[in-house]
């Protein structure tokens, strides 16, 4: 059919006919955003579901490592936990060695050592806090006579070898098995944060574990010692510092030793001393100055005195309070 008219104005009507039929109408964007939608949420499930079955893996594991390492290991932190709690609240009873101590052999048998303040002792949370991040020091190398054969990882601390085992080492290798561990990883809501978690569970099966169960078929004795930090006198000494066991082993306070039978849970020992108070004397040309150097130093000597004299009071039934100055190189 042939147009009339003008060329231009069937090309105007042309495009807008066109144009009328190209743009999407409220039934297409409708279903445009509908798509989109259910292209959000079946992403969301997958992905939602994907981390469930990589969670749920985690923890069956896990579930796994508590019917075997969990089952020894409870009952001896349990055991342990209440000896703390136990000391902490109570009195000091009077110094005490039971006859058997050298018999048993506690100072060269394989044990666990834990050091802590005595206000981290007044409930389970701070103990296990500061179990976890206590350290071994200079009173493990001169209380306890030689290093018991072991597979433990030796530990760079103070100079000590293997013998007696920090508990720290249980507390750490077992953080999987805890409620927090177990509340995190139910809580973590993405991938890389359920890996980092994935990480710690393998670090601990391969490497820290082994430590732990080495320690629960092999300890036959528990050392404990608490540094009593109430004394108005140090806090005022120190006011700018946190009252921190580096800062204790400073300056003169009561120590509390006490020795128990893992076996049997007999209490072996009981001893109560003055920390703080030993002097050394250096020797060679060059004398150290700074002053980090030489507070290192001095909590060894200190700690190392007091080891010397649990030592003795183990052996002899009375404690040494006279010891000579201890000479450092």
């Amino acid at each position: 059919m042939r147009n009339t008219g003008l060329k231009a104005v069937y090309d105007v009507r042309d495009a807008r006919a066109r144009g009328r039929y190209n743009r999407p109408s409220g039934a297409m964007w409708l279903v445009g955003g509908g798509a989109a939608l259910a292209s959000l949420v079946m992403y969301f499930f997958v992905s939602t579901r994907a981390l469930s079955v990589q969670r749920e893996k985690l923890l069956a594991k896990r579930r796994a490592v508590e019917s075997t390492l969990g089952v020894r290991w409870s009952p001896l932190r349990d055991r342990v936990e209440s000896w703390v709690l136990q000391k902490g609240a109570l009195d000091y009873e009077g110094d005490f060695v039971d006859a058997g101590a050298a018999r048993l052999n506690l100072q060269t048998r394989p044990g666990i050592y834990l050091r802590l303040r005595k206000t981290d002792t007044i409930a389970i949370e701070s103990l296990r806090k500061a179990a976890a991040e206590s350290k071994r020091d200079a009173f493990v190398a001169c209380f306890f006579s030689m290093p018991a054969a072991s597979s433990a990882t030796t530990i760079a601390d103070a100079g000590a070898e293997n013998q007696p085992w920090n508990l720290q080492q249980a507390y750490v290798a077992t953080r999987i098995l805890g409620n927090e561990w177990l509340s995190e990883v139910r809580q973590a809501d993405d991938k890389l944060r359920l890996r980092v978690f994935e990480d710690q569970y393998d670090k601990a099966v391969k490497d820290e574990i082994p430590t732990a169960i080495d320690l629960l078929q092999h300890a036959e004795f528990f050392t404990l010692v608490i540094d009593d930090d109430r004394n108005t006198d140090v806090h005022a000494k120190h006011a700018g510092d946190a009252i921190s066991e580096a800062v204790l082993q400073l300056v003169q306070h009561p120590v509390y030793v006490y020795g128990f039978d893992l076996k049997s849970g007999t209490e072996l020992l009981r001893l109560k001393m003055t920390a703080g108070n030993a002097t050394f004397e250096q020797a060679g040309e060059h004398a150290v100055t700074d002053p980090e150097m030489r507070n290192a130093m001095q909590r060894q000597v200190n700690n190392c005195s007091l080891g010397q004299q649990a030592h003795l009071f183990v052996v002899r039934g009375s404690a040494d309070t006279h010891l000579p100055n201890i000479p450092q190189p």
